[in-house]
């Protein structure tokens, strides 16, 4: 008596597929890094930009508040976002640092 073969189905993926999808993962990956990096370089700009503008807008706020001369500081040459605002002449209302 023959007994047909049962034709079993393997899952799984060959060493061939496994190798291609490797292959065209670091290809994907060696394109977009050099994209990432320039991604990453304008996010800093612009965040330093709005740090900026957001410490240009307080010092006038407060000089319009005081009525006084009020400056804004970089004291951080390093690239470090902070700033400082004081008073341009200290008197009773316009203190030495403000923020």
């Amino acid at each position: 008596m023959l007994i047909a073969a049962s034709h079993q189905r393997v899952h799984g993926l060959t060493l061939v597929e496994l190798l291609i999808v490797l292959t065209l993962g670091a290809v994907v990956i060696a394109v977009g890094a050099p994209a990432m990096g320039q991604w990453v370089r304008e996010i800093e700009v612009r965040s330093s930009a709005a740090l900026l503008l957001s410490g240009l807008h307080a010092t006038r706020a407060e000089a319009l508040t005081r009525n006084a001369s009020v400056r804004i500081d970089f004291p951080d040459t390093k690239g470090r976002p902070g700033w400082r605002m004081t008073c341009v002449q200290v008197t009773a209302r316009c203190p030495d640092t403000l923020r």
